[in-house]
């Protein structure tokens, strides 16, 4: 099984890959919500609780972690 990986950024980000994520039926679907905006853990935990269009919901406060990058301090 094929799996689409989606990562929102912004609320608004949130409405476009929602309907992207109509698109192909057979695949599983994550969708990745960065902590880029105010309220975002709070956004996240209402999307798990109120949209099963994803397979899987995950959190993260950074970009980096997604990618298997760390930062240079």
């Amino acid at each position: 099984m094929d799996t689409d990986i989606y990562i929102c950024s912004k609320p608004l980000q949130y409405f476009n890959v929602r309907n992207i994520g109509y698109g192909n039926a057979s695949s599983k679907k994550v969708l990745i919500i960065l902590g880029h905006f105010r309220d975002a853990e709070l956004f996240f935990h209402q999307v798990k609780t109120f949209d099963d269009t994803w397979n899987d919901i995950l959190y993260f406060k950074d970009l980096f972690p997604v990618l298997g990058v760390q930062r240079e301090t």
